[in-house]
């Protein structure tokens, strides 16, 4: 073999010796991950299994196997119109709570009592953190659900499911908590605090005011004279 020849086949051969391990490492790292999210999926499952109040008979499972297909590709579509209205009711929750405490620490500058409506958006803020984490922990089980192999463990995907419609109970009486507290209890005390901060300012302006009155009078009377 030339010399000319072994420098071709160098050439050749040069990038598939480059590319091989890095392509092999980047195989590796994906088969890690993947099995790290199976494993997790089976710890989680192993999880709402042991939540499940009533056992399914075998019939039941059964019933469920020829329903998979149907019944996750529907769970797919449920899960992924869940995550846009997570995101959205979160970004309002946020957006509210963060206006709260804005407007606190505005009061305070101010030394405008604030106590009450601090202790309230605190309140409000624990509310929304729960549903931040219901909604989190709903979505995930029917992802789960959704995710499952239901023709082999069919129970896996009943067992999600279930988890699932019990998230939804909390998050369905969740949102309307959030909705009466602010209705009933924080606008309630911004009224009140619109009032004092009104009331603040007539304060002030009949403070800083001339006398006007005692003004007329003096002027009337340096006339007469």
């Amino acid at each position: 073999m030339n010399k000319f020849v072994k420098t071709l086949i160098i050439l050749v051969l040069l990038p598939i010796a480059v590319v091989t391990p890095v392509f092999l490492a980047q195989t590796l790292a994906l088969d890690a991950h993947v099995t790290a999210q199976q494993s997790n999926l089976q710890q989680r499952v192993e999880q709402y299994k042991t939540k499940l109040q009533n056992q399914p008979t075998q019939g039941d499972l059964n019933k469920l196997k020829l329903r998979c297909d149907v019944a996750q590709e529907k769970l797919k579509g449920i899960g992924t119109k869940t995550g846009t209205i997570q995101e959205k009711r979160i970004a309002v929750y946020d957006s509210i709570n963060k206006s709260l405490t804005d407007l606190t620490a505005a009061l305070k500058a101010k030394n405008v009592a604030a106590t009450e409506l601090e202790s309230q958006s605190k309140e409000l803020k624990a509310k929304t953190d729960t549903f931040a984490a219901d909604i989190a922990a709903y979505k995930q089980a029917v992802d789960d659900a959704a995710s499952s192999d239901c023709k082999n463990d069919p129970l896996a995907l009943k067992a999600a499911l279930e988890d699932a419609r019990t998230y939804h109970t909390k998050l369905t009486q969740e949102v309307a908590d959030i909705r009466t507290y602010i209705n009933n209890v924080i606008k309630v005390t911004l009224k009140q605090v619109r009032e004092d901060l009104v009331a603040q300012q007539n304060a002030t302006d009949t403070t800083q005011s001339p006398d006007t009155s005692a003004q007329s009078t003096g002027g009337s009377s340096g006339a007469t004279q």
